[in-house]
């Protein structure tokens, strides 16, 4: 019983196998790095799981339910998402402001009570807020991030706003 598994997933492109019976394990809190070089695999494995493309074998679990055969929007809907290497940010707004962006997916609320701005929608932002926050502080635990918590993202280097996607990932996946 692991929190995420992938069993023997593979993923062909005709003859070119992208992705050749890869198992592995992921349980709840625990972090898993996936390296190898360039072609290696990586990124398909990614799309293996968020379902941007269909295994040609193998199976995907999480928290013990096969999620082998949903389509990506109830893979997201799980909380399970990728970013891409190029990930954009909005260069002039603050960490927590990029973040609270990437929230948008868990709103419930419709478009008129976000225009009146009911007690529903400033309920709703107050947990987004708060989720927020847990990420920033995960991210900016023993990191340069600290610094720059609260300024816009235009003043970090190459690796801070790195650091600032990684956060992103975790904002998407909560």
């Amino acid at each position: 019983m692991s929190y995420f598994r992938a069993e023997n997933l593979s993923l062909h492109f005709g003859g070119l196998k992208a992705v050749d019976s890869v198992s592995f394990a992921v349980e709840k809190g625990e972090i898993l790095s996936i390296i190898g070089p360039n072609g290696a695999g990586k990124s398909s494995i990614f799309n293996l799981i968020s379902r941007i493309y269909p295994p040609t074998s193998g199976r995907i679990f999480f928290e013990d339910q096969d999620i082998t055969e949903q389509p990506a929007y109830e893979i997201a809907g799980l909380g399970i998402a990728r970013t891409f290497q190029n990930i954009e940010l909005f260069e002039n707004a603050t960490m927590l402001s990029n973040l609270l962006v990437g929230r948008h997916r868990h709103s419930t609320t419709q478009l008129w009570q976000e225009l009146l701005f009911m007690p529903s929608v400033r309920a709703g932002e107050k947990v987004h807020r708060r989720r927020v926050e847990q990420v920033i502080e995960c991210a900016v635990e023993n990191s340069s991030l600290s610094s720059v918590r609260r300024r816009g993202l235009q003043f970090l280097g190459r690796s801070p706003r790195a650091r600032s996607r990684t956060a992103g990932c975790g904002g998407s996946a909560c």
